[in-house]
């Protein structure tokens, strides 16, 4: 009996996190805003201190809370930072990443002009269809603070996460599509005005001289 009420309590909060995510994506077109306050929700549901989402396509970066003095504080990320170098890690390979003493792993090089003071993360690659959009990072300063359970419940914030980012690309790019057609249309009512006017002028010169 306790085990089922444990794993019913999982399900509502995981339930109760994605539908959180959920109302923040929609209740806004500001990716940046939207994006920034489902992050909190994140670190709230998962116990991060700091989460971020790296983009593959523009190398933004969005972001939620701080570890002092250990992660990137700039909207735009290097590549030989150790968020970037993680992130490589986690979109070259498609799959969740997680590890519980960050400093001692080998796969990366450790920034040598300031300190990491993030020792716990959890990664998860941003995917939608056959395409990885970035990755979705958590960060904490305790050494082996992320669990194996919670996994499931980043990856599927992960595809709403995803889901957005492609909404917003796609939003971008109707937006952009609309006033390119607007200025084609502004320019063809201005040819058509000035044609008139000429054919008007002729007409007029001709009624003159006849």
């Amino acid at each position: 009996l306790e085990d089922r009420t444990e794993e019913l309590n999982r399900e509502h909060h995981r339930l109760e996190t994605m539908l959180r995510v959920s109302n923040e994506l929609s209740a806004s077109l500001d990716i940046q805003q939207v994006l920034q306050r489902s992050l909190a929700v994140v670190n709230e549901a998962l116990g991060a201190q700091q989460s971020m989402i790296l983009t593959s396509t523009n190398s933004e970066v969005f972001r939620a809370g701080a570890l002092p003095a250990s992660l990137s504080e700039y909207q735009k990320v290097a590549d030989d930072t150790l968020e970037r170098q993680i992130d490589r890690w986690v979109t070259q390979t498609r799959s969740p990443l997680q590890v519980d003493h960050l400093a001692e792993d080998k796969r990366w090089s450790l920034p040598a002009d300031r300190p990491v003071t993030a020792n716990s993360l959890l990664g998860m690659p941003l995917i939608l269809g056959e395409e990885v959009l970035g990755s979705l990072l958590l960060f904490h300063a305790e050494a082996a603070f992320f669990q194996d359970a919670q996994i499931d419940l980043l990856e599927a914030i992960a595809r709403q996460l995803a889901g957005a980012l492609t909404n917003n690309e796609l939003f971008n790019l109707l937006r952009d599509q609309a006033e390119k057609l607007g200025v084609m249309l502004r320019e063809q009512q201005i040819e058509a005005s000035r044609s008139r006017a000429i054919r008007e002028a002729v007409a007029d010169g001709v009624g003159a001289t006849g």
